[in-house]
This record gives C-alpha cells, sequence and structure tokens, in this order.
C-alpha cells in the first residue's frame, strides 16, 4: 500500500477499535452475535470518479476526494464505508436505509452524511436533477434521465459533431444534456453530498434496532 492508502487503512482500524464502535455494535439489535468486522484493504483510485468511495472487495477511496477532504473529512468517509461492511458481514441489506442511518447516528454522522463539507458548485441537469460537489466537474451522469452531463459550450461543440455525421467520431446527441453550474449556497444544508457506492448483499431478514439513536 501507498502513503494514501496505509492512512485509510490505519484509519479502518482507530474507528473499528473506538469506543463509539463498540456502542453502536450493542445497540442494534440483530437478534444475534453480530459478526465482527475486520479492516479491508484499501485501494485510493483515480479513476473513480461518481463518488467519494465504494465499499466493494477492496475499500476504493477517490484520489480526488482524498486530497480535498479535512483530516475530519476523510475519517468520516471511512467511517461510512466501514457501516457499509458491517452491515454486509452481517447479512444485511439496507443501504442507505434506516438501518444505516440509525448505526451512522451512533456514530456521529447525521444520516450517514458528513454536512459540514463545503460543497461550493451545484451541477443541475436540463431535466431538473442536480449534484454538489467541492470542485466543478465538466462532465457528469445524470441519475434521472440517464445522460451525460455536459457544459453548453461542450454540448454544442458535440452538436457540431453530430450533424456531420462522422464516422470516424460517430455520436448520438440524444445521450446528452446541458449541464449548468451555480454556486451553491452553503448556508443551506436541504442539498445532500453525493452518495458513497455500496455493494449489497441479499439477506432473508431485517434487524430490529434495540435502542433508537439519539436525536
Amino acid at each position: 500500500m501507498n502513503r494514501m492508502e496505509t492512512r485509510c487503512h490505519n484509519l479502518e482500524q482507530e474507528i473499528l477499535a473506538s469506543k463509539k464502535w463498540a456502542r453502536m455494535v450493542e445497540r442494534i439489535d440483530m437478534g444475534k452475535v453480530p459478526v465482527p468486522t475486520k479492516p479491508r484493504e484499501v485501494q485510493v483510485s483515480g479513476r473513480l470518479r461518481r463518488c467519494y468511495a465504494y465499499a466493494g472487495e477492496k475499500l476504493v477511496v477517490s484520489k480526488r476526494d482524498y486530497k480535498a477532504a479535512s483530516p475530519k473529512r476523510l475519517k468520516q468517509m471511512v467511517c461510512h464505508e466501514m457501516v457499509h461492511y458491517f452491515l454486509m458481514d452481517n447479512g444485511i441489506s439496507d443501504s442507505h436505509g434506516p438501518i444505516f442511518k440509525a448505526c451512522c447516528s451512533l456514530l456521529g454522522l447525521k444520516d450517514g452524511w458528513a454536512h459540514e463539507v463545503d460543497h461550493k458548485y451545484q451541477h443541475i441537469c436540463q431535466c431538473g436533477w442536480w449534484l454538489k460537489s467541492v470542485e466543478r466537474r465538466k462532465t457528469l451522469f445524470c441519475q434521472q434521465c440517464h445522460k451525460k452531463m455536459v457544459t453548453r459550450t461542450e454540448y454544442n461543440r458535440l452538436k457540431k459533431i453530430a450533424s456531420i455525421g462522422s464516422q470516424t467520431i460517430p455520436i448520438n446527441i440524444e445521450t446528452y444534456a446541458i449541464m449548468e453550474i451555480r454556486r451553491a449556497d452553503t448556508s443551506r444544508n436541504h442539498i445532500k453530498p453525493r452518495e458513497v457506492g455500496v455493494c449489497e448483499t441479499q439477506t432473508s431478514a431485517q434487524p430490529s434496532i434495540a435502542e433508537s439513536p439519539p436525536t
């Protein structure tokens, strides 16, 4: 592992050994003794663009977001993913549902998100879907209309290429949408940060929460 991956791996170990983690495990009733969660191998990837981190076979962290994150934010990103691993290891498919949010609340993550992050830009698709991010993005994939969002200048360039009917660069302009970029209102928290990827598993039963998390 490189320096960045070692740092994230150390954060995994720190989180799992913390009193908050032990309290969270104790207060979530699964109807059985929870399977202990172990630190995962970490990969810091420059190719991960659509989310901060991903809880898969490895804990994959976006290199761009790693560099942009404060030490506190980085720990919260890793903690978020460790909750996914905890649920996965115990056969629970909850994505970002009530069980997941209850675990995060006990760990000090409001609804699973770190709201102190300064998301400066809001990217808005033609269909109305939007996303906030720390930095300006040249392209995004719309989760609502499933088109590739690009700036108006890039859209017009692609439209010209498509109208020529180039065989070298075949472009279907119908798969693109114009993206408007605005400075986000950081004084309001009604817009959630980008969602973090999760690898779901199947389960036959959902656990109950032994005690409601503090509000």
